[in-house]
């Protein structure tokens, strides 16, 4: 398996010749890994990053088993699911700057998985925590929000209880966006 991965590596690494900078969905880095796994990760990943591409690195729906070695992989930023993988906030907390302090974090707040409202002020005092690690910060989404329903806006034989408890992706973005500027007022758990 190794052989095919390296030359897979090389592959990319010429196709990242062409682009300034590369966003790079991995969601998989979630399983249980072997070391030997990793190894190779982190083999690839130092081939593919020989080129002059920014390459961010995203990975989502659980917990990153192996977040510090994650967190050492020569790319320019990382994108973490602070709401399916609640230990990533606490390991990472609990690492500190030097790991964060030169790249770029994408701190998945938003559920892209559930149709519950996201607690926007709980993701803004962690964000503020967050950006006093790294060198630039974007709060998105948590995995795709192409597992939602697209807008609550013609949902109209709900109770309003219930109505009022769900984000689908329209309203999810709505979120990103208070998050961005801080502004809880309206979103309630």
């Amino acid at each position: 398996f190794r052989k095919f991965a390296i030359q897979l590596s090389m592959v990319y690494k010429t196709i990242l010749q062409e682009f300034k900078t590369v966003h790079i969905d991995e969601p998989a880095f979630v399983m249980d890994l072997t070391d030997k796994e990793i190894d190779i990760i982190k083999e690839m990943y130092k081939i593919i990053s020989m080129d002059t591409a920014k390459i961010n690195l995203f990975t989502y729906y659980e917990d990153i088993d192996w977040l510090e070695d994650f967190l050492k992989l020569p790319v320019d930023g990382y994108g973490l699911d602070f709401v399916n993988g609640k230990n990533n906030l606490r390991n990472i907390l609990k690492l500190g700057a030097p790991y964060l302090k030169d790249k770029t974090l994408f701190a998945g707040f938003v559920d892209g998985v559930n149709v519950w409202k996201t607690d926007v002020k709980h993701a803004i005092i962690n964000l503020d925590y967050l950006s006093k690690m790294t060198k630039e910060i974007f709060v998105t989404n948590a995995g795709p929000l192409y597992h939602l329903p697209v807008t609550l806006e013609n949902e109209k034989n709900l109770p309003q209880y219930l109505y009022n408890s769900l984000s689908f992706a329209t309203e999810k973005l709505e979120e990103l966006s208070a998050i961005k500027n801080k502004d809880s007022i309206g979103y309630t758990k």
